[in-house]
């Protein structure tokens, strides 16, 4: 399994609004083979929206990734205007419970 973490600094006037709107764009991850969970996060401190998917595997996600739902998805929920900065990815293999 995979976790990947998408990392969004986000400006202070647009923070309430991809808390709102990044969970509901993402709402139809469940239809793409191979995906097992989604979490949204926010910030206590600072700026930066998390948004954690797990995945079977790194071809399951890419498949995702790649899709035009995905692009789709990301535009409706967090604009390049909401941003201060490029999203920021990491990926991990989980190897132990």
């Amino acid at each position: 399994m995979i976790v990947v973490q998408h990392h969004f600094s986000i400006k202070d006037q647009f923070l309430e609004n991809v808390e709102r709107d990044l969970p509901g764009a993402f709402s139809n991850l469940s239809k793409f083979p191979g995906f097992r969970n989604a979490r949204f996060m926010k910030p206590l401190m600072g700026k930066t929206v998390i948004m954690m998917t797990e995945w079977d595997s790194i071809g399951d996600f890419n498949q995702w990734y790649e899709s035009e739902e995905f692009k789709k998805s990301l535009l409706r929920s967090v604009p390049d205007q909401y941003m201060e900065s490029e999203p920021v990815v990491s990926m991990h293999e989980v190897y132990a419970p």
